[in-house]
């Protein structure tokens, strides 16, 4: 029988402690693996104190999935975007440490596998080229495609060296928007030519170097995809990612719950959308989506995977990437 609840990473309830609502849920979806957010971090303890905390909340949640190997996920890129106490090292943003890269994420790997954490959620490959962008700004290593290009792969180098797997984000770039996708869907009127010449360069070099894993962007480009997002488009999934760009690791939706992209998933049957575009993993995170949908997600995937020899074929494909990530896991 298929295992349809590896497409799925998810956040869990802003609490130090596995609630029973996350514990039933983990249980009943077995997802590849969960998403830590501030929350569940115990900031107010000791370096001791939260460290233990962690480590029992990250037992249960083994327990609960019922597998030794689950992806355990962080957005850890130094400035704004950190979520954990003291103990760990509040980096600045990117922008600041895009000359030392290697060392920054070599530090961050060691680190973090310190405390049980396998998957980091970076490095941005966005390029900064729009001052009126309100979500990448500084977490860019720079706003030309040699900087970022060549801060992302000793970005990525370092977390390699460090035993922890790395995430290039957010394909097929984020820099040139004037919209947050948290609170909008951005629109981009590039063309696949035109992408080539900037954006696609830093992903087209950290896949040349291996990179496990490629996240989405909740973008529109109409001039590729028409009026789908990104992380809903087989044209830039599959046509260009994938066919194109030759990546074959495993694709990462940014949050389903994004306001750019949750109205696309009102309904079940958008989970199986997703993954017929190209994407193996979708991230449900329990600070903007109902974490619970998860169940109709996985049931609309099995539904669809039982109804069509060539989804079904898909999916089958695309857990083995999963798979195949969760074997590469060193803690």
């Amino acid at each position: 029988m298929n295992d349809f609840g590896l497409h799925f990473l998810i956040g869990l309830q802003p609490s130090p402690d596995l609630a029973e609502h996350d514990r039933a849920l983990l249980a009943d979806v077995r997802p590849a693996g969960i998403t830590l957010f501030k929350g569940n971090f115990d900031h107010a303890a000791s370096e001791p104190m939260w460290r233990q905390r962690l480590a029992d909340l990250l037992k249960r949640c083994q327990d609960a999935l019922g597998r030794d190997r689950f992806l355990v996920a962080l957005d850890h890129e130094g400035g704004r975007v950190h979520r954990t106490p003291p103990g760990i090292t509040h980096f600045p943003p990117a922008r600041a440490y895009a000359d030392r890269a290697y060392d920054v994420a070599r530090t961050m790997a060691a680190e973090l596998t310190g405390v049980g954490v396998n998957f980091i959620l970076a490095p941005v490959c966005d390029i900064d080229s729009n001052p009126s962008n309100p979500v990448i700004g500084d977490r860019s290593f720079g706003r030309d495609t040699e900087t970022v290009t060549g801060a992302a792969l000793e970005f990525l180098r370092g977390l390699a060296d460090g035993g922890i797997l790395g995430c290039a984000k957010h394909f097929p770039g984020h820099g040139d928007t004037d919209v947050d996708s948290h609170h909008a869907l951005p629109r981009l009127t590039l063309s696949e030519e035109a992408l080539a010449t900037r954006e696609l360069k830093p992903f087209e070099a950290l896949i040349a170097a291996g990179v496990p894993a490629v996240m989405t962007a909740h973008i529109l480009f109409p001039e590729i995809a028409g009026a789908t997002p990104a992380t809903l488009a087989p044209e830039i999934l599959t046509g260009l990612l994938r066919q194109k760009l030759g990546f074959d690791g495993v694709i990462v939706s940014d949050d389903l719950g994004m306001k750019a992209i949750a109205p696309w998933f009102d309904a079940p049957e958008a989970a199986a959308q997703a993954l017929a575009a190209g994407c193996d993993l979708l991230c449900l995170c329990a600070a903007q989506a109902d974490t619970a949908r998860s169940r109709d997600f996985r049931d609309a995937i099995a539904a669809a995977a039982n109804s069509g020899t060539e989804f079904a074929e898909k999916v089958s494909t695309s857990q083995a990437r999963v798979t195949l990530l969760l074997s590469r896991l060193t803690v």
